[in-house]
């Protein structure tokens, strides 16, 4: 990832650096789009090292945040849902199926 991040460096520089991909009007429309796709790659890339850099532990915490943040969202969703109107929620022991399918009664 390193070794293409490097080469994507070098391409950007050959073809004007990075911070001249926007100001270069004279070259025609498709060399640009190329430098805007390699300008992406490298982003992206750079991105997906510092995702490979962090601890199990940082990757751990994060999700289970996400989890936490997750299913607060969904208790307030059901909450405003079922406030007052009558209705038929399915049980389920497994607690992927669990309140998954919520019938109105009219």
């Amino acid at each position: 990832m390193k070794a293409e991040n490097d080469r994507l460096k070098k391409e950007l520089a050959a073809a004007g650096g990075t911070q001249d991909a926007q100001v270069i009007i004279q070259q025609d429309e498709h060399s640009i789009q190329q430098m805007k796709l390699m300008q992406e790659q490298l982003e992206a890339n750079q991105r997906e090292m510092v995702e490979m850099e962090k601890s199990w532990e940082q990757k751990l915490k994060e999700s289970k945040e996400r989890e936490i943040e997750d299913e607060r969202v969904r208790k307030e969703d059901e909450a405003a849902m079922l406030a007052g109107t009558p209705h038929l929620v399915n049980l389920n022991e497994d607690d992927m199926l669990d309140r998954k399918v919520v019938y109105d009664i009219k």
